[in-house]
């Protein structure tokens, strides 16, 4: 047996459970906030765990809990003054506290808890596409250089 191969294996092991990860996350965020809510890879991390980045924060996924099977939505700011906001919505459980920032969790079948904390985070959505300009449209609002730039003598 290849020491070589064994390390492509676990990495494609990895990332099917990355995908499954992103694919539970998704299962209860996507109900709850819409479709046009941005679900990403967190780039802050090696292992890509799912996020959704907000304005003044992030939700965050982390798998089951090991010993209760629970399925927590984790809620990290920096913000302080939306802190003590964030601990006054019902079902939303403190995990650390510091100064000017915190970690808090809430169970991911919440649906008014994270629907009361995205309020406050302001998730980051795709605009929908019937509300921006489309390529065409942008094109002919540009000037051109080969258009007479004043009035033309006649």
């Amino acid at each position: 047996m290849s020491t070589i191969a064994q390390p492509v294996k676990s990495r494609h092991r990895l990332m099917d459970e990355l995908r499954r990860e992103h694919e539970s996350f998704r299962s209860f965020i996507l109900p709850v906030l819409g479709p046009r809510v941005r679900v990403r890879a967190d780039p802050r991390e090696a292992e890509g765990w799912p996020h959704v980045p907000c304005r003044y924060g992030d939700l965050h996924w982390r798998g089951r809990e090991w010993r209760t099977g629970e399925a927590r939505i984790w809620v990290f700011t920096d913000r302080w003054r939306l802190i003590s906001r964030l601990l006054a919505v019902p079902g939303v459980h403190r995990w650390q506290t510091g100064d000017r920032e915190a970690a808090v969790w809430l169970a991911a079948e919440d649906t008014e808890a994270i629907r009361a904390v995205a309020q406050l985070l302001r998730p980051k959505v795709r605009r929908a596409p019937e509300t921006g300009r489309s390529a065409e449209a942008l094109a002919a609002a540009r000037p051109r250089s080969d258009a007479p730039s004043g009035p033309q003598a006649g």
